[in-house]
């Protein structure tokens, strides 16, 4: 029985409908959830809020919308006025980490690969604080460092390489006991809007809080430094985890400002903490070669490493470079760590990333883990 020209017509249509479809369901699978746009974060007017170890990003739906900067952030909320006030936060980048932390007023439940969303009622002067208190507290902790995985969008582009080393990673990470991640850049290839949707989409894979400084790569063009602020907040930022004070710096523009240099000596100069740790994209010093890198200039350089030294820094990590690298300055470790996807500079180095276990006593001890570029 043959058709007729209208029923081929009408299924011609069909098969057209949902070939879009099926191309818009692809299009948003390979790039991602899109990214925030900049908004005020949306306080009620009769409560005050201080953070901790995490920072306001745009609203959504709503709520108050904060990104962890630390392992262990806390809010601290308190009503002003005489009568019950709501308040409802969402704290993103906390992975699937388990958090032990009371939920005064209120109810929270986490949502897997977002964050905890809290529910709160606050009475009449009340005053409350929601403290993230990660399960793994006691010493030794330990950390991932990890850098240059410059893309890690899926298996079927020039750069699937990085696809397969950051899947490696994501799995090993998670059954390692560490307690965060510390990206020192290239997050990116380049910092074009789908790249950072892409990016955004692997990392929910992690347990654990995932903690970047910016590198040159992300910052081009210029929009991907915007996007970094839209997803992770401040591009420079310190916090204190078990006695030990952690500083992570930007040197996207492979230039030091005045500014920086001045909010450098004094989070390194303020007291309260045994040890000090420093994370960076573009390493002042090349452990290996002994040299001053030009992005540098051997006066900055100099300057850089006896800050280091005099302000009693343990250890700095950095990328730039995609290898491994480890050397001591003026009684100072420096780590480059390039190995998380890019292109090796050196296949003696090998694809990998560094394991930090921090113990109580006793020095840093770093172990180089490697990944694997296969499916």
């Amino acid at each position: 029985m043959k058709r007729s020209k209208s029923s081929k017509k009408a299924g011609r249509f069909i098969t057209a409908v949902v070939f879009v479809l099926v191309a818009l369901a692809g299009a948003r699978w390979y790039l991602g959830p899109p990214l925030p746009k900049p908004m005020p974060p949306g306080i009620p007017e009769h409560l005050q809020v201080r953070l901790e170890g995490c920072e306001f990003l745009s609203p959504h739906k709503g709520q108050v919308v904060l990104v962890a900067k630390s392992p262990s952030p806390r809010v601290v909320v308190t009503n002003t006025s005489s009568s019950d006030q709501p308040f409802t936060f969402l704290m993103k980048n906390t992975g699937l980490f388990n958090y032990v932390w009371p939920t005064p007023g209120g109810r929270s439940r986490h949502i897997p690969g977002v964050g905890f969303l809290v529910d709160a009622r606050l009475r009449s002067f009340e005053r409350c604080v929601y403290a993230f208190t990660p399960i793994r507290q006691p010493h030794p902790f330990e950390f991932a460092v990890v850098g240059a995985s410059e893309g890690i969008d899926n298996p079927f582009t020039n750069h699937r390489r990085s696809y397969f080393v950051w899947n490696d990673f994501t799995k090993k990470v998670n059954n390692s006991g560490a307690h965060f991640v510390v990206h020192v850049a290239d997050l990116l290839d380049s910092g074009r809007s789908y790249h950072w949707r892409q990016f955004v989409g692997r990392i929910r894979r992690l347990h654990v809080p995932f903690l970047p400084v910016l590198g040159n790569e992300d910052v081009s063009p210029p929009e991907g430094r915007t996007n970094f602020r839209a997803l992770f907040g401040r591009e420079e930022y310190s916090f204190v985890y078990q006695g030990c004070k952690f500083i992570l710096l930007d040197t996207s523009n492979k230039t030091f400002t005045p500014d920086q240099w001045t909010w450098l000596e004094s989070e390194l100069k303020s007291g309260g903490t045994s040890r000090k740790l420093v994370f960076l994209h573009i390493p002042p010093w090349h452990p290996s070669e002994r040299i001053y890198l030009p992005e540098w200039g051997e006066s900055a350089g100099r300057r850089f490493t006896d800050l280091m030294s005099r302000t009693g820094v343990e250890a700095v990590f950095a990328s730039h470079r995609h290898t491994c690298a480890v050397g001591v300055k003026d009684g100072v470790q420096y780590w480059i760590t390039g190995g998380a996807g890019g292109k090796l500079d050196d296949s003696f180095a090998g694809y990998h990333y560094l394991h930090v276990r921090v113990p109580e006593k006793g020095p840093l001890e770093v172990t180089v883990v490697p990944l694997s570029n296969r499916p």
